[in-house]
């Protein structure tokens, strides 16, 4: 899912910055580059979550999708 996401984000943002690319130099790969890389910002936040997942005693369970447990 993240390789197949990135793909289509990261031409959809090529195409959307065909003026900026055809008026300005710079390197092309920085822009389909940098919009898989702000995918990846919300990654060092995960131990943080798991952590306090586990000081509040929260656990995950196959049904933790489909109910709420408050």
């Amino acid at each position: 899912m993240f390789f197949a996401n990135g793909l289509t984000q990261a031409s959809a943002s090529v195409v959307s910055s065909g003026n900026l690319i055809k008026k300005v130099y710079f390197p092309r790969l920085i822009i389909p580059i940098s919009t898989i890389l702000s995918d990846l910002s919300i990654g060092p936040f995960y131990p943080a979550l798991g952590a306090m997942m586990l000081w509040y005693g929260i656990h995950v369970t196959a049904n933790a999708g489909w109910r709420s447990r408050f």
